[in-house]
């Protein structure tokens, strides 16, 4: 499977140059090397959207193509390789080799630690108030955020104003958005050949690049297959996750039926739920509350 990002119709061809890196999830759902589809989209749209983003807020003269090479066994690994490309414009062509393939690979390695530092920040302020202060070292290109415990975090001035415009949250919000506590407890991105990450952040760090979002001022009443992975008896809700891979909130809300539909929980096949749907502003579903449930019947096909 390959990302490819191209200026419409620029002619471009790969050079040898690249930067190797991984997006790595580990927790019991991903343990076998295995990831649910939509978790993977959402890994790779939300890596490749601030990659690109970021790289050309750095240049635009420079482009990197970003290709999957892998998903690894043990845990879920998503191996990637950002190319430098060359513009077949001559005179751009002059340019490259003169140094510019040198700059565009540094500036890969750049916007990866633009990403870390951002995602970094976000953390520390925990989607709480901050101060900042002028780096007491002297260095003009920083500052320093201090959060609403009094604790101290060093970073480039333009990471702060990346924090504070938000150009990277939506992103940030679609790599994080696999981690859930107990299921996948872990998001690192490593740069090949680097022994520590460029970034790690655990589930529990998921609340602090979550974005609201707005629900549609309606609802609608469906009818969905899919199962039903998870429930707490406390609450009456769990997972439902729908036939595109979807992971769904749901709740049982028909108080009269609770028996038969904690009975259909049980049920290992997939099921057909009735529910009432609540919608964000791109009319995806965002949670359900499931009022009937039945078994899927499986076909059996007859010989003769």
């Amino acid at each position: 499977m390959t990302v490819e990002s191209f200026q419409s119709g620029d002619p471009t061809e790969v050079t040898g140059e690249h930067v190797s890196l991984s997006l790595r999830y580990a927790g019991k759902d991903v343990d076998d090397g295995a990831m649910d589809v939509e978790d993977l989209l959402s890994a790779l749209n939300g890596f490749s959207a601030a990659f690109y983003r970021l790289a050309d807020r750095e240049s635009q003269e420079a482009k990197q193509r970003i290709r999957v090479t892998g998903i690894s066994k043990s845990s879920a690994n998503v191996h990637l390789q950002i190319f430098d490309l060359i513009q077949a414009h001559p005179a751009v062509s002059a340019t490259i080799g003169s140094g510019l393939a040198y700059v565009g690979k540094k500036i890969a390695d750049v916007v990866i630690e633009k990403i870390a530092s951002v995602a970094k920040a976000k953390k520390h302020i925990q989607n709480g108030t901050y101060t900042t202060e002028l780096s007491v070292n002297g260095d003009q290109n920083q500052v320093i955020i201090i959060n609403g415990v009094n604790a101290h975090l060093p970073v480039d001035k333009d990471v702060l104003e990346l924090l504070q415009d938000g150009l990277i949250d939506a992103d940030l919000d679609r790599m994080t958005a696999p981690l859930r506590e107990d299921a996948v407890d872990l998001f690192e991105i490593r740069r090949e050949g680097e022994s520590a990450p460029s970034l790690h952040l655990d589930a529990s760090d998921r609340p602090y690049f979550s974005r609201v979002r707005r629900e549609a001022a309606t609802t609608a009443e469906l009818s969905m297959i899919g199962t039903m992975t998870t429930i707490s008896k406390n609450n009456n809700s769990g997972v439902f996750v729908a036939e595109n891979g979807r992971r769904i909130r749901f709740r049982f809300t028909n108080e009269e039926k609770l028996p038969e539909l904690y009975r259909q929980f049980a049920h290992l096949g997939p099921v057909r739920i009735k529910c009432r749907a609540k919608l964000d502003e791109n009319l995806d579903v965002i949670s359900i509350d499931i009022t009937d449930v039945e078994p899927v019947q499986s076909r059996i096909d007859f010989e003769g």
